[in-house]
């Protein structure tokens, strides 16, 4: 089953290697991965400076930005730890993990705006990091790498809409540095480097835990982890055979449940009223065209934005 679908998943990078020498000869492949090198380079330079450099210059802070900046500080001034965090416009509270992150840069950092959202800057610059490694570990056998990587970083580094969250306090924009945290995790928990994919069974219970904790933070972050994370735990029910299937539901929901357990406890006195609030605005979302939007504030804003990042 596992190799299976790791020939399915990985079929087009496994092919694309193949085919190298049939496509390309190796001056070719040469001057592909210099350029895939300088376009790396590049990608990183203008990283560093439209997330960090011009920071000052591009800042976006709105209402809602000073709300949780507040909130955050109203939190430490009354010496309480976040277990909710403000009450929002569809008349739930906001899950508390976004105000964590917020609570410890202010009780460190103080309270001035432009700090959270250098922070926010630099998890944006971390994404890009992630994104070359996993990319990295799909097409880990081609010969021209280097030039694939050079290509997708570019992509992520000169999209608009990307600079633009990396330039806004708000909680959604977290969530491409987590998301492809879990999917990091995923990969730690197999090896690839063989033709058969293999679970690397000594880390797997850990690997496990930190996939049910970031899943945690993605759920408090934004409801449009929702829609991912189901997708995520079918793909780990199809992945893995039944005994580890079940070994990591378990350790995931542990993980998952350490990190949300200081919201169920305030929950189990409001007889979760809040949690039933959220739960029925996820249902309703199934049934409107809001679930576009969640897919839209996921992955980026679509393709389509990709494209006119870059020519924009």
């Amino acid at each position: 089953m596992i190799n299976n679908l790791y020939k399915r998943i990985l079929g087009l990078a496994s092919n694309i290697t193949k085919n190298d020498n049939k496509y390309f000869n190796k001056d070719l492949i040469y001057i592909l991965n210099k350029i895939g090198i300088i376009l790396i380079i590049i990608s990183a330079g203008f990283v560093l400076t439209s997330r960090i450099f011009w920071l000052t210059e591009s800042i976006d802070f709105g209402s809602d930005q000073a709300r949780d900046l507040n909130t955050a500080i109203e939190f430490i001034s009354n010496g309480d730890l976040p277990r909710y965090g403000p009450i929002t416009s569809r008349g739930f509270n906001i899950f508390p993990h976004y105000y964590y992150f917020l609570y410890i840069s202010v009780l460190f950092l103080g309270n001035n705006p432009l700090i959270h959202i250098l922070i926010n800057s630099i998890f944006n610059v971390i994404s890009l990091i992630l994104l070359i490694f996993l990319c990295g570990q799909i097409f880990y056998k081609s010969k021209y790498k280097l030039f694939i990587l050079g290509i997708i970083s570019t992509i992520y580094s000169f999209n608009r809409d990307l600079i633009w969250q990396a330039n806004t306090m708000w909680n959604p924009n977290f969530l491409p540095l987590f998301l492809l945290i879990l999917i990091t995790l995923l990969f730690k928990m197999i090896d690839i480097s063989s033709n058969n994919i293999k679970v690397i069974k000594p880390s797997f219970i850990k690997y496990s835990l930190f996939c049910g904790a970031i899943s945690s933070i993605m759920m408090g972050l934004h409801g449009s982890s929702f829609i991912i994370l189901p997708i995520f735990t079918i793909l780990i029910g199809v992945l893995f055979e039944k005994k580890l299937k079940n070994i990591f539901y378990i350790y995931n929901f542990i993980g998952w449940f350490i990190l949300s357990i200081s919201y169920f406890f305030v929950e189990i006195n409001n007889n979760f009223s809040n949690t039933i609030r959220f739960s029925y605005l996820i249902l309703t979302m199934v049934k409107t065209t809001l679930i576009l939007i969640c897919f839209k504030d996921l992955f980026f804003y679509s393709t389509t934005h990709f494209i006119l990042g870059l020519i924009s």
